[in-house]
């Protein structure tokens, strides 16, 4: 892996100085019909980038990984599985088509299940890892579809030739049945959009990532934080094109996108698992990216990704360090005061918080800001829906955040005596990749602020762009400074009233939060956040146990068991019984009735054959072949 990550750091030197794209053919793959893929590796802007994202992250998990998993039996099974993870999500970036992509896309999603049912002998880690399976079927069936008719359409799969006929295509229409027409471009990016809604967990198809942290925390550092969570991000930004001629789509994104953001930061608001806050901030920090993307900033989407995968990883494992010293306690009720036992771990978690949230010239501070600008300066209903959002999301961010650095380190104890007496920090291996990835959640914001968005930057070449008519770069430039100050005053209040309920005033209003706790409308908006806004309750009891009750008692019992098995073999094994049953009782003593009976059969079943072959042209075999076939088979069943 650190070998990798060199290969990675040389690939992004090269692109920056050259400014070249390379593809690397290696072989055929399949060659049948039009359908001719080759097995290429591509390497732009945006593969080089993301392969930097890839590699770091994951040698520090692997790092990571060898301390946190010493004392696991199964040590070696969980390290090829990191291993085949980030194989197939090299695959998945560096293909130079969407069949290669496809293919990386399943592997993640395989590996994926097998490190949430890591520990497969916990029954929620199986519920989980069948869960996240399922979910992302959704998704990849929209995906799957999607590609089809990208074939079928261009004629062709490959990324640059996509990118060149897109145009060509962009009023082209199809029919279905008829009378229905669609805009086939617009078509394929909603089937590819929902692929990404499944894989980055929008909403409607975001119950999955935060049940996956029944993993092991580095699989959540690596997978469900960092890596394959922004697949759906990168196809989105991979193919813009495509996104660019769907502006109905562009809408549909923005709004699913900042929902997202505002939703899954409410849930946030009230969970107690230390790394279920940090799932839902997952969620909503994907929501943002897609919100970007709707709103045809690309490079600004991929900057946030590529910012937020540095300190969300650092959060990830800092909150590792904290379970593992805790001896595997999660619950925030029972934490408290372990800024004195775990000084360390402390400055981690506070740096990967603080630039989660925003704060000035920290990585998050400069891609975050930039998105709601980016939303302010597009001057539509959609985008100023979602900027509003967006504003309330960071004020929420900010003050779940600082809620979780409360009740962990700074309030007084409420754990078992023993956890605090044995808690301490973690050794070099666990704290290796701790210092690097706060490095880089401090400072990578700042460093490739204006290599990556900024207004003279050539970086992404024809990588990422957008049509002229969504170019916003000198509104971008012009925003009124109280818009740009807005992110930083929510931020800022948030963050200040999260630290008042929770470290202050919480000490000396105790009586006053209690009556507040016991209100029935803060209970009831309490239980509606706490229930994930019902999310699972609607999907498991009105949607899947129905789905479950109309396949047993109609399609099982009324087709499966019913028609098809009266229309099918049991229906015609009954008549078959029935007719020789009943022949059996006819006096028959002599040979000769026999072979009348042959006679008879023979002449219908030719008569029949005859008529259908004649009459509806259904000529296959010669007719002769049939009643051949017909009279040997008759004849064999009244032997028998």
């Amino acid at each position: 892996m650190l070998i990798t990550t060199c290969i990675a750091l040389n690939i992004l030197s090269e692109i920056i100085v050259s400014q070249n794209t390379i593809n690397v053919e290696c072989f055929y793959w399949i060659f049948s019909n039009l359908l001719d893929v080759k097995w290429i590796f591509l390497f732009d802007s945006l593969t080089a980038l993301m392969l930097i994202v890839v590699s770091s992250i994951s040698t520090c998990v692997h790092i990571y990984s060898l301390e946190y998993m010493q004392e696991d039996p199964h040590v070696q099974r969980f390290m090829s599985y990191l291993s085949f993870f980030t194989f197939f999500m090299l695959i998945l970036v560096t293909g130079n088509n969407l069949l290669q992509m496809f293919m990386g896309w399943e592997g993640v999603g395989l590996c994926s299940y097998l490190l949430i049912n890591f520990w497969f002998h916990r029954l929620q880690a199986n519920k989980a890892a069948l869960k996240a399976m399922i979910v992302n079927r959704i998704g990849d069936f929209g995906l799957a579809l999607g590609l089809f008719l990208t074939f079928t359409t261009f004629k062709t799969i490959d990324y640059d030739l996509l990118q060149i006929s897109s145009t060509y295509f962009s009023q082209h229409y199809l029919t279905y049945i008829g009378s229905f027409s669609f805009e086939t471009i617009s078509l394929i990016s909603l089937l590819l959009f929902v692929g990404a809604v499944g894989k980055s967990a929008q909403i409607g198809l975001h119950t999955w990532l935060p049940d996956a942290m029944e993993g092991p925390t580095p699989v959540s550092a690596l997978i469900h934080a960092a890596t394959m969570v922004t697949a759906g991000v990168f196809l989105i930004c991979r193919t813009f094109y495509l996104f660019e001629y769907s502006p109905n789509i562009g809408i549909l994104i923005t709004i699913l996108g900042s929902l997202t953001a505002f939703i899954a930061g409410t849930i946030g608001l009230v969970q107690n698992d230390l790394k279920r806050v940090i799932a839902y901030s997952t969620c909503s920090q994907l929501g943002y990216m897609v919100f970007a993307c709707g709103v045809s900033h690309y490079d600004i989407a991929f900057y946030h990704l590529t910012n937020h995968a540095f300190f969300k990883a650092a959060l990830f494992m800092g909150a590792g360090s904290v379970i593992h010293a805790l001896q595997d306690e999660q619950d925030m009720r029972k934490f408290g005061g372990l800024k004195n036992f775990l000084y360390f771990t402390f400055i981690v978690i506070l740096i990967g918080s603080l630039s989660l949230i925003g704060f000035p010239f920290l990585t998050g501070f400069f891609s975050k800001d930039a998105i709601l600008e980016a939303g302010s300066s597009f001057l539509t209903l959609e985008s100023s829906f979602g900027f509003s959002l967006g504003i309330l999301g960071a004020f929420i961010t900010a003050f779940y955040s600082v809620r979780s650095l409360a009740r962990t380190f700074l309030q007084k104890p409420l754990g078992f005596k023993n956890y605090f007496e044995k808690s301490h920090e973690s050794g070099f291996w666990m704290n290796a990749p701790l210092i690097i990835l706060s490095i880089a959640g401090f400072c990578a914001g700042y460093l490739f602020n204006e290599l990556i968005i900024g207004f003279a930057s050539n970086y992404w070449q024809t990588s990422i762009g957008r049509l002229y008519d969504n170019n916003t770069f000198l509104e971008l430039e012009n925003l009124d400074n109280l818009i740009k100050l807005l992110p930083l005053i929510f931020t800022f209040l948030g963050a200040f009233s999260s630290f008042l309920i929770y470290n202050t005033l919480n000490t000396y209003f105790t009586t006053l939060f209690l009556k507040i706790k016991l209100n029935k409308t803060f209970r009831i908006l309490y239980t509606f956040l706490n229930k994930k806004w019902f999310f699972d309750k609607i999907y498991n009891e009105w949607i899947n146990q129905n789905i479950l009750n109309f396949g047993y008692k109609q399609t099982y019992q009324k087709v499966d068991r019913g028609i098809i098995e009266f229309l099918g073999p049991e229906g015609l094994y009954r008549l078959l019984y029935n007719i020789t049953t009943r022949m059996n009782r006819l006096p028959f003593t002599f040979l000769f009735h026999y072979l009348l009976i042959i006679s008879l059969s023979f002449l219908i079943i030719f008569s029949i054959s005859y008529i259908l072959l004649n009459n509806y042209s259904l000529i296959f075999v010669e007719p002769i072949a049939i009643n051949i076939i017909a009279l040997g088979a008759f004849i064999l069943f009244s032997i028998n």
